[in-house]
């Protein structure tokens, strides 16, 4: 029999591809909704989870999960599109406790999405998947059907079935690594826990006449690196290299890939809840989107948001040299460990309001600069909007 099968979602024939990242499943495949409905009060027990979703307003709903990893230190986590693209609103919870995260980038195509919270981590290594072999031994730790399994992670393990994906697709692995509703977005490793791809997708039959048993599908770690070189995590990301010699040790590789892999809880909010969190600003999120500018030479967006009393081109021109002096100082690769964080709010008086601050320190390491102090000052304007009035190094 003669089948045409086609590489996304939808069904074809006898055939299925989907995605394993949330909690809802296409028509047609011979699954329902309503048996992986996600009930907040009797999924979230976890302490970290249920103290950061009663952040959230009741008018948000969650509508799915999946797994993701931390690529870098301060905070960029790879997942995939089909686990984030219903949301608005994301969480996530790792070993280090629960977090807001931000969507950064997206791609339909690839089925990659790159998140941000704002902490240090452990990252992953990525390694080169050229280098993946027919056979090799690969595992991934995951959180999958939440609501059934619990909220610790999962280890799974299974080898490279083919090196190339549904029609040969070249982007993709095929694996035996038994993978459930919830693991997309998760790590494929390698036993060194170098990420040689990222889980995405299984076969699945929608006709009781077929039995696809494990063929699942994972994203190449070169799709995944060229995706993070076009985004501002491009020269954060930590790649395999030969001269560091890393833990043989199975065991010891599953425990840092567990401390870097987190849950994502993906939530729908009401356009006008985003609206009003815009109005009402966030300072630590403008500074994140202030240094992610500075740090990439996006020095025209950074002036653009930065506080500006006297918009005069005199003005930006000092703004732009002075950073620029900076950014060839301090080269790439800077990483940041808060140090302090102050806030002071003004006080509203009839038609006048005083200015609110945010004062804070890093303790910031980079290629050219091993050991510096980063110090800068935010203000919360008229419009709500927090805008960097200030900025030195020492």
């Amino acid at each position: 029999m003669q089948m045409k099968l086609v590489t996304s979602i939808f069904c074809a024939a006898f055939a299925l591809i989907y995605g394993v990242g949330c909690f809802y499943y296409p028509s047609g495949s011979g699954h329902t909704a309503e048996s992986n409905t996600l009930e907040d009060g009797n999924v979230l027990e976890d302490k970290d989870i249920r103290v950061l979703v009663e952040k959230l307003p009741d008018s948000s709903r969650l509508v799915g999960t999946g797994s993701g990893f931390l690529v870098t230190q301060d905070g960029y986590l790879l997942t995939n599109h089909h686990v984030v693209e219903k949301g608005n609103r994301f969480l996530i919870k790792t070993d280090e406790g629960g977090f807001k995260a931000e969507l950064i980038k997206s791609s339909r195509e690839n089925d990659l999405a790159l998140l941000k919270v704002t902490g240090l981590f452990a990252p992953m290594r990525i390694t080169d998947s050229s280098k993946a072999r027919l056979g090799q031994e690969v595992f991934t730790v995951g959180f999958p059907n939440i609501s059934i399994q619990g909220l610790s992670p999962k280890l799974t393990q299974g080898s490279i079935s083919s090196t190339s994906g549904m029609e040969d697709d070249p982007r993709f692995f095929q694996i035996s690594v038994p993978v459930q509703p919830g693991n997309s977005g998760g790590a494929l490793c390698d036993k060194h826990g170098n990420v040689v791809g990222i889980i995405s997708s299984v076969l699945v039959s929608a006709s009781s006449m077929v039995n696809y048993q494990n063929v699942n599908y994972a994203i190449k770690s070169s799709v995944a690196v060229d995706f993070l070189f076009k985004s501002p995590a491009k020269n954060k990301i930590t790649l395999f290299s030969r001269n560091v010699k890393y833990k043989a040790d199975s065991l010891d590789a599953i425990a840092e890939a567990q401390q870097a892999t987190a849950l994502i809880l993906v939530y729908q909010a009401p356009e006008e809840e985003l609206d009003n969190d815009v109005a009402q600003g966030d300072p630590l999120d403008a500074l994140e989107n202030w240094l992610v500018l500075i740090d990439t030479g996006n020095l025209d967006a950074a002036w653009q948001v930065s506080s500006q009393p006297n918009s005069s081109s005199t003005e930006r021109q000092k703004f732009m040299d002075k950073m620029s002096r900076i950014d060839r100082l301090m080269g790439k690769r800077v990483s940041r460990q808060l140090l302090s964080k102050k806030i002071s709010y003004g006080k509203t008086s009839g038609d006048s309001v005083a200015e609110s601050q945010m004062a804070v320190r890093f303790s910031t390491s980079c290629e050219n600069i091993p050991q510096a102090m980063e110090s800068v000052v935010l203000v919360r304007e008229r419009d709500g909007n927090w805008r960097v009035s200030d900025y030195s190094i020492q």
